[in-house]
């Protein structure tokens, strides 16, 4: 993933309107989690319910990174109307051209045309700076994670990844 600080996940989870309402969602929506992943989200909501808020960040802080995927798609769905506007813009613009560029099979995900890839990797990213921008959201390395994920097959997000290192 890229490069995020502890201090971005907090000001982005801290921030949310209703983080229960998020992890409720992503136990709902989310059946192929493991259950360590269900067990996590089922604490972390109780610890949101603590009246001390500094304990929800410190349980997140012992988390990382065992659970970072579980912790990104708390986010998504915390943010879940602008996240799903980013990605949709994205989707409309690049996904015909972008999937047209690797190949994804047994083996794993092959690209093609390496070049093609690599420019619209760029591009999607200033689109999800713009879009986070747009929506208020922070620009951090924690947000432009969660877009990622959200946009991305987990097997293609490791090139693009690699793309962007």
């Amino acid at each position: 993933m890229l490069e995020y600080s502890v201090n971005e996940m907090q000001e982005a989870i801290g921030a949310a309107k209703n983080i229960n309402a998020a992890l409720k969602k992503v136990l709902k929506n989310e059946p192929n989690m493991p259950g360590k992943s269900s067990r996590f989200l089922k604490d972390f909501r109780i610890a949101c319910g603590a009246k001390d808020p500094a304990r929800k960040m410190e349980y997140l802080n012992n988390k990382l990174p065992d659970y970072e995927a579980e912790i990104f798609a708390v986010a998504r769905y915390a943010y879940i109307e602008p996240v799903n506007a980013i990605a949709s813009e994205i989707t409309e613009v690049y996904a015909d051209k972008f999937n047209t560029t690797y190949s994804q099979g047994d083996q794993g995900v092959t690209v093609k045309d390496q070049a093609a890839f690599d420019k619209i990797v760029k591009e999607v990213m200033v689109k999800v700076e713009e879009g986070l921008k747009k929506n208020a959201l922070p620009v951090s390395g924690f947000m432009k994670n969660v877009l990622l994920q959200h946009i991305f097959d987990a097997e293609v997000l490791k090139e693009v990844l690699r793309t962007l290192d």
